[in-house]
């Protein structure tokens, strides 16, 4: 194993902002709950949390975080907390005609009472950025976090796995998702391959059959227009289903029962825990445990979960070391799409 990697981060950082109350009482001006505040927190979301979580897992990890910030109180927020978390924000572009990304919650007690958003109005392309890093800096692995917010596009993506020197994952959304066929690695849940199957197919009208496919044959269907050397999709609390392009081979690791708090960032834990397990030199196939437990421990906190790669380590050796939780299928017979 590696002694020590260094990973980037590209993509939309987002500012999770949590305002927390207690809520007993109706307004008589709407028919809404009051909620009477104690707190407000400020945290890392987005790509910035996939940052973020790498130095929880490992605090010796060199980060670098590249995307946009609006010149703003809550840019200047994002660029000061990764100081604070020795993340390097060299690659962080701020827009003095825009405005950070923030989705502000209000919550009482473990349940969220709405979410009021305000996003970028302008789409900001880093092409010039990447072939820089990519040039200079010698990376064990970037890891793409897109949220559809305009920091990456075709361009920059084709820009990216040209000039990248180490392997690729990716967490996608829909408007960039095929873009992506030809990287180490892709992380779609089952919403959005399936979402990302109807828009390809142009299918106007979501067939449920379809969305209650098997992952395996959501994953046989998606290889038909889309090449990487791992395709993982991630199901919830139900687990996973992994295809490895060398043996053609789909296999399964089940879901970890967990303490339902927040799904809040479980996805940015799987993509930055697989991200640094790959890096510091562990099998695919082992990575993915570890990716797993991780997420299943991130839900079981409030907002944005941490874990530590350590303490994964040791809960494999104490209760997960059973190599009956996966299995291979080597070939899949009357697959259904």
């Amino acid at each position: 194993m590696k002694d020590s990697v260094h990973i980037l981060v590209i993509g939309d950082i987002i500012v999770d902002r949590y305002i927390t109350g207690t809520s007993t009482r109706m307004s008589f001006e709407a028919p809404i709950p009051i909620l009477d505040y104690k707190n407000e927190e400020l945290k890392l979301g987005g790509a910035g949390n996939v940052a973020l979580n790498l130095k929880h897992l490992d605090s010796s990890c060199k980060v670098s975080l590249m995307g946009v910030v609006g010149d703003d109180y809550h840019g200047q927020w994002v660029v000061d907390e990764l100081e604070n978390y020795d993340i390097d924000n060299y690659f962080i572009h701020v827009d003095d005609s825009d405005i950070t990304n923030c989705k502000t919650r209000y919550i009482t007690g473990t349940s969220q009472m709405m979410r009021l958003d305000k996003s970028p109005q302008k789409t900001y392309h880093n092409l010039e950025s990447i072939v820089l890093a990519c040039d200079n800096i010698k990376f064990d692995m970037i890891i793409v976090s897109d949220y559809d917010y305009g920091v990456l596009n075709k361009d920059s993506i084709e820009s990216l796995k040209q000039s990248a020197k180490c392997p690729i994952i990716v967490d996608p959304k829909l408007k960039n998702f095929w873009d992506y066929s030809g990287v180490y690695c892709i992380k779609p849940n089952r919403r959005e391959i399936t979402e990302a199957l109807y828009y390809k197919l142009r299918k106007r009208t979501v067939d449920h059959n379809d969305i209650d496919s098997s992952l395996d044959s959501l994953i046989y269907e998606m290889n038909k227009y889309h090449k990487s050397q791992y395709i993982v999709v991630t199901d919830g609390d139900r687990g996973m289903c992994w295809y490895d392009s060398e043996d053609s081979s789909y296999s399964y690791l089940k879901g970890i029962p967990a303490k339902l708090v927040d799904v809040t960032g479980a996805g940015d834990t799987v993509i930055s825990t697989l991200g640094y397990s790959l890096a510091k030199g562990y099998s695919f196939e082992k990575s993915l445990k570890y990716s797993n437990i991780a997420a299943s421990r991130s839900v079981e906190q409030l907002g944005c979960g941490y874990v530590d790669f350590s303490g994964i380590l040791s809960e494999i050796k104490g209760t997960y070391s059973k190599e009956g939780e996966l299995w291979h299928q080597q070939e899949l017979e009357n697959i259904r799409v």
